[in-house]
């Protein structure tokens, strides 16, 4: 048993990684060189592997690149270039002349620093499209978000990673650590006690 990050969908995400083609980045060495390694193939001439015809469907092959499934590590990077972006339209904001979030100055979009961007991330507080709330507690932390997760031995071998509760410090006390109803854990030894 243990904690993951939560599992998400990032709209459009899945869509453009496995409709992506060498095409769309021609100069890319990176690119040439992924896509030789998945379909074990060259964009050079070679008499030893297959040439590449850069139409090849990504949706053919299994690996972490493929697998859209589990957004984990992926989905911060998506919720924290949302969290830079409402601090710069929060920073930018003025009336008055003056900024409605901190009551200081307007300021302009060439005098924009990374400390002033800093200071008006811990003003942040919204809803990715997903569901996942992104804001700071009065310590200037994040949440934390978990899935609680089992490790459990299928028939053939495989191991099913299985979603049993969550942690999340937003919630209230008392509710902060939950369990789902009707769960089976799989303990040592493939005990269910």
């Amino acid at each position: 048993m243990g904690f993951a990050l939560p599992q998400s969908s990032i709209p459009g995400l899945a869509e453009f990684l496995l409709n992506f083609k060498p095409a769309d980045e021609p100069e890319s060495a990176i690119v040439k060189a992924m896509w030789e390694m998945f379909f074990d193939c060259t964009f050079s001439s070679s008499n030893i592997s297959t040439m590449c015809t850069g139409t090849e469907d990504l949706r053919t092959v299994s690996n972490d690149y493929t697998d859209v499934t589990q957004f984990r590590a992926e989905n911060n990077v998506y919720k924290a270039v949302y969290l830079v972006a409402y601090a710069l339209h929060a920073l930018l904001q003025c009336k008055n002349g003056s900024n409605p979030t901190t009551g200081k100055p307007c300021v302009n979009k060439n005098e924009v620093e990374p400390k002033l961007v800093l200071e008006h991330i811990k003003y942040v507080n919204f809803t990715t499209q997903n569901g996942a709330k992104v804001f700071f507690d009065e310590n200037g932390d994040s949440v934390a978000q978990y899935e609680l997760v089992n490790w459990q031995m299928k028939e053939d071998g495989s191991v099913d990673i299985v979603n049993i509760g969550q942690y999340d410090t937003s919630f209230p006390e008392g509710e902060k650590f939950k369990l789902k109803k009707n769960t089976t854990i799989v303990w040592g030894g493939n005990k269910n006690k």
